[in-house]
Order: structure tokens, then C-alpha cells, then sequence
């Protein structure tokens, strides 16, 4: 191994209908060009993985009118009660006498589940010229007793040749827990997920989905205890046409607390999560809304803690509105744009917007004008002297080393290499109690900060930069030769980044330096 430090050692067309729940789809005339091979069953098997969908278990229809589900329509139908079924319709479906659950060029699929603590819904279309997709999804729980859990699920593929697509879907949980007793332990977690892909080449989509969670947890008499509830909220969707494309969600989670008290300890924990990306056509629309309504009352200090989160990327726009009301105090974040990153965190009733972000996409290059939008200024020349530092002052800022690093410069002041062409101030840890980590303190109010690191060693080593909300680099792997990377952080919103904690399993040590830093001037 070379140490590079100087003052050491230098050194498918038919119309096809997958289903998985409970689920009934009458199928639709189909075209009798086809533009994937669904032949036989092991073509039908083949096409399934290549969908993600295991084909274990799935009954295949063949023929004019297929129907799955509880309610045969009678005779002339090729009926199943099998819950994972893939039905192939021969184009005769268009002239058939009697049609169930469907229409003409339409291929109609719907999973409806009333029943379990834990559900799951899964239908995958493929519409062949001139037909069209239509999907619904009802899923519902209730539940009552002293420690609730609720699961759902849904996943929906539709992608059709040049018709629409459409979803509606709606998922609910409800839960209750009672109690008389002088003491209660009551725990509530719900958890509603989806992940909905539509693709046409022209035709028009739509989702439509709301995902709602109710919880109730009462004890009018007790004194002591715990009450506990949580409800995760998070849904993913792509829609891909020249056609328009629309998609509207509502997210709702009510969770309700009640005891005498004064000694229960009432926790809630509110996340709703949805990401989403359309493209296309520049008037395809998002809307989302995300509520979170929370009450309590038996405890003088609930922890109560909420996350709303909106990451939205559309050819057309985005348009999110987020409400927190706790105990009737409320607060709202809006936003809209062909791009949005929304984070609005509420602890108790006092709410903030914002996250901190990673960018390490520069790698070795030279740094960026600008980070996450913010106009960076690089430090200037540190005209302190070489060696230990606690910190550089520079009129683009002051930031503070802990602990005390050593002032060098590349190339021949202290330290040896570094990457694309730099050449000018570095502090390393070599000489530190701990060469391994270190901390840079940065001015209140900070948008963006960047800066590169390299280790000791002309060797691989992982470093990782995490800024003090927790946002990290995760493991990067670094050159310690010619190899200095480029770690940045900005905050959207209300959030600043305070501080940068950088680690390296380099145990002789390595450098930081190339500082960059915003203020909040935006470039729109």
C-alpha cells in the first residue's frame, strides 16, 4: 500500500386478463393479429415472468368467454373459482349471444376483497389495436380487539396498443379497540399499499384511488397504560402515453386516542407516502391529497409525528395539497409544477416542509454551478497556515472541523493528489484521534454544501458522508489515487443542513476539501 500524505510514506395483441384475489373479468373481442405468443401454456408461462408474475398456481382460459370468480354467468362460459387465473379470449367473444362484465373492445378486470387482516390484489391487461383496459379494485377491512394489524395490497399492469387504460381503486382499513378497564394496552397498525403502471401509445389513462385509514382506540377509564397507532399510506403509480393522462388520490389517515388518563402514554405515528411519474402529453395532470386528522386525549404530552412525502415528475403538472390537523390545530402545504418534492413533517402540531437530499453525481469531475437548484459559491484560498485548523472562515461562509483537522495543499503542500485537476486547500485526519471520521459544522441557515474526499492510502476505500438529520451518501467506494469524490447536500423547503459527518475505513486517515456553499438563492 501507497500512502499518498507527504509528511508520510508517499507513496401481448390479444386481450389478456391476469388475475390474482378475488376477482371476476368477463373477457372481450380481441384482434386476430397478435403481437406476443401466447400459443400454448408454456408461451403463456414465458410471458407471465417476463410481466414479474410467478406463473405457480395459474389456471389459463382459453376461449370465447372466460369468466373467474364466484358467480358463473352459466352455461356457454368457461368458468373458474381459482383466484390466480390468466384468461386468453378468442376474437369470436365480440359476436357471442351473451356477454358478462365486459364490453365490446373493452377487457374488464375487477379484484374485490371484503374479508382477511392481510389482502392482495394483482391484475395484469394487454390490449391488443383499437381495445381498451378497465380495472377496479375494492379492498376492505375491519377489524375490533386489543392489538390490530391490517394489510393491503394491489398491483395493476395495463398496457394497451393505442386505447385507454383505466383504475379506479379504493382501499380501506377500519379498526377498533375498547376497553373499561382501570389499565389498557392497545396497539393499532395498518398498512395500505399500491403500485399501478399504465402504458399506451395514444391512448387516454386514468387513475382514480383512494386510500383511507380509520383507527379508534377507547378506554374511558383507564389511568394507565398505552395506547398506540400506526397507518403507512404509500402508493406508486406510471403512466406512459401520448394520450392525456390523469391521476387523483386521496390519503387519509384518522386515527383516534381516548383514555381518562393522566398516565397513558399515547403515541401516533401519521407517514403517507406516493411517488409517481407520468410523460407524454403536456397536460397530463397529478393530483394528490394527503390528510392526516389526529385526536387525542388522556395524555398531557402524546407523541404524535407525522410525514407527508409527494415526489411527483410530469410532462404535464402536479398539484399536491397536504393537511395535518392534530387535536384541531392545522396545518397545510401546497405545491405544484411539472416537478415536486414535497416533505412536510409534523411533530405534534408544529409542522415543517422539507428534506435534505444527496447528490453525489459529479463523482470526480469538477464541481457544479449548482446543487438541487441552489447557486453554489466555491471557497476561496484558506490564507491560514499549514496545520491543525478548527475550521476555515471564507466570506462564502464559516464552517468548524471536529475535531481539529491539518491544513494542506495539493499538490505539495501536505498532501499528493487529488481529482480533476484541483489544486488548492485539503484538512486531513491523519494526525486525529480517530483518523477514520470527522465532522464539519456549517453556518445556521445553510441550503447546499459540497465537498470531495480522498483517502490516505493510493488504495479502494468506502467513504460515507451523512448530514445530521440522518441523509447519507451511503458507502462509496473512493480512490485513494487521483480518486477525491464529490459528496453534496441541499435542503427542499424549510430544511437546512447544520452539519456533515464523513467516515472512511481508511485507518491512516484522509482528507476533505473543495468546499462549495448556498445560501438559499435558487436558479429557476
Amino acid at each position: 500500500m501507497t500512502f499518498k500524505r507527504l509528511l508520510g510514506i508517499i507513496g401481448a395483441l390479444c386481450a389478456v386478463a391476469a388475475l390474482t384475489g378475488s376477482v371476476g373479468a368477463g373477457a372481450a373481442r380481441t384482434p386476430t393479429k397478435h403481437a406476443i405468443n401466447l400459443s400454448t401454456n408454456a408461451a403463456v408461462k414465458q410471458y407471465l415472468r417476463s410481466l414479474g408474475i410467478s406463473p405457480r398456481g395459474v389456471v389459463i382460459q382459453r376461449g370465447a368467454r372466460n369468466y373467474a370468480g364466484a358467480h358463473c354467468p352459466g352455461k356457454g362460459w368457461n368458468c373458474t373459482t381459482a383466484r390466480r387465473v390468466i384468461q386468453i379470449a378468442a376474437a369470436a367473444s365480440a359476436r357471442a349471444g351473451r356477454s358478462f362484465s365486459a364490453t365490446g373492445g373493452t377487457n374488464v378486470a375487477s379484484c374485490v376483497k371484503l374479508t382477511g387482516s392481510s389482502q392482495t390484489c394483482s391484475i395484469t391487461q394487454v390490449a391488443g389495436n383499437g381495445f381498451s383496459n378497465k380495472a377496479t379494485v375494492t379492498q376492505v377491512i375491519g377489524q375490533s380487539g386489543q392489538t390490530l394489524n391490517g394489510t393491503q395490497g394491489a398491483q395493476v399492469t395495463q398496457t394497451s396498443t393505442n386505447g385507454s387504460n383505466t383504475v379506479q381503486l379504493d382501499q380501506v382499513v377500519g379498526q377498533l379497540s375498547a376497553s373499561v378497564a382501570a389499565s389498557v394496552n392497545q396497539s393499532q397498525t395498518s398498512t395500505q399499499t399500491f403500485n399501478i403502471t399504465q402504458t399506451s401509445t395514444s391512448g387516454a389513462q386514468t387513475i382514480k384511488a383512494t386510500q383511507t385509514s380509520g383507527q379508534a382506540e377507547t378506554a374511558p377509564k383507564a389511568i394507565t397504560g398505552t395506547q398506540f397507532a400506526t397507518g403507512l399510506l404509500e402508493a406508486h403509480f406510471l403512466q406512459t402515453s401520448a394520450g392525456l393522462s390523469t391521476f387523483a388520490l386521496t390519503q387519509t389517515h384518522a386515527p383516534l386516542l381516548q383514555a381518562k388518563g393522566p398516565n397513558v402514554d399515547q403515541t401516533v405515528v401519521d407517514p403517507m407516502k406516493c411517488c409517481s411519474n407520468q410523460s407524454g402529453n403536456p397536460n397530463d395532470t397529478v393530483t394528490l391529497r394527503q390528510n392526516g386528522i389526529v385526536k387525542t386525549s388522556g395524555d398531557a404530552t402524546p407523541n404524535i409525528s407525522s410525514l407527508f412525502e409527494a415526489n411527483c415528475q410530469s410532462s404535464g403538472n402536479c398539484s399536491v395539497t397536504q393537511t395535518s390537523n392534530v387535536n384541531g390545530v392545522t396545518n397545510t402545504n401546497t405545491a405544484s409544477g411539472s416537478t415536486i418534492s414535497e416533505t412536510f413533517t409534523c411533530t405534534g402540531s408544529d409542522c415543517t416542509t422539507g428534506e435534505i437530499v444527496f447528490d453525489g453525481s459529479p463523482g470526480t469531475a469538477a464541481p457544479p454551478a449548482t446543487l438541487g437548484g441552489y447557486t453554489m459559491t466555491p471557497f476561496g484560498a484558506d490564507l491560514q497556515a499549514l496545520g491543525n485548523v478548527s475550521g476555515v472562515t471564507d466570506s462564502a461562509g464559516t464552517i468548524g472541523f471536529t475535531p481539529a483537522l491539518s491544513h494542506d495543499t495539493v499538490p505539495s503542500g501536505g498532501w499528493s493528489t487529488w481529482s480533476h485537476g484541483y489544486s488548492g486547500d485539503v484538512y486531513d485526519t491523519s494526525d486525529t484521534a480517530d483518523p477514520t471520521q470527522a465532522t464539519i459544522t456549517l453556518p445556521a441557515g445553510t441550503k447546499a454544501f459540497y465537498l470531495y474526499a480522498e483517502p490516505n492510502v493510493f488504495d479502494n476505500f468506502t467513504v460515507q458522508a451523512t448530514a445530521q438529520d440522518g441523509t447519507t451518501s451511503g458507502p462509496v467506494t473512493v480512490q485513494g489515487d487521483s480518486g477525491a469524490q464529490y459528496f453534496g447536500f441541499y435542503g427542499t423547503g424549510d430544511a437546512t443542513i447544520a452539519s456533515i459527518t464523513i467516515t472512511c475505513n481508511d485507518t491512516s486517515g484522509f482528507a476533505v476539501g473543495e468546499f462549495g456553499i448556498s445560501n438559499g438563492i435558487v436558479i429557476l
